[in-house]
């Protein structure tokens, strides 16, 4: 609370956020580990954590987005509420104009409702709205992938996974060449590598 006060409120929203996700993240050790963290001076507390990301989501700040996927995503996948996440998810969309990662997030939840048709909807409308970030495009053509070779529409799962392997293996490649080269200088091998 004392470091609270002392912030200035955009220092504090970055406050909450961080200190939030740590106390979390800290909380999910194993109670040995969390004796050792706990004797070193570092608390691990899962609801403080909540309730500062919570906080942080509502304030609209900076880390707000952020603090919506994180807390959706924890909802979902560690505590298994559903409703909740939908809820987050949608003020998430409302407050970012449609975000791609707050689409992504209800993909997963129309997923674990068996509402494919709104899966597909969303992994799609997803992949639209990331038009310069191929690294993250990548990894939702997967999941578009995945969901059509679910629904065991094999032709278009295939296309999409060869998509994949095309945009994806030539920078696979080059980094495999530096590592192959780092590798024969080390230890001293001849390779005419090009």
């Amino acid at each position: 609370k004392d470091t609270e006060q002392q912030l200035s409120k955009i220092n504090l929203h970055r406050y909450r956020f961080g200190h939030g996700c740590f106390a979390m993240a800290f909380s999910r050790f194993s109670p040995g580990i969390l004796r050792l963290v706990k004797f070193i001076g570092i608390r691990s507390d899962k609801v403080e954590g909540f309730r500062m990301i919570e906080q942080c989501r509502k304030e609209g700040g900076i880390r707000s987005h952020y603090a919506g996927i994180f807390l959706a995503l924890y909802r979902l996948e560690v505590l298994g509420e559903l409703e909740a996440a939908s809820t987050l998810v949608n003020e998430g969309l409302k407050a970012s104009n449609g975000s791609s990662l707050f689409y992504w997030i209800g993909s997963l939840i129309a997923w674990k409702y068996t509402k494919m048709d709104d899966s597909y909807f969303m992994i799609k409308t997803a992949l639209k709205q990331l038009k310069e970030n191929a690294e993250i495009a990548t990894y939702f053509k997967y999941e578009l992938g995945l969901h059509y070779f679910l629904n065991s529409d094999w032709v278009t799962a295939l296309d999409i996974f060869k998509s994949i392997a095309v945009q994806s293996l030539p920078k696979f490649l080059a980094s495999q060449k530096a590592e192959v080269q780092a590798i024969a200088k080390t230890i001293r091998l001849p390779l005419p590598i090009n």
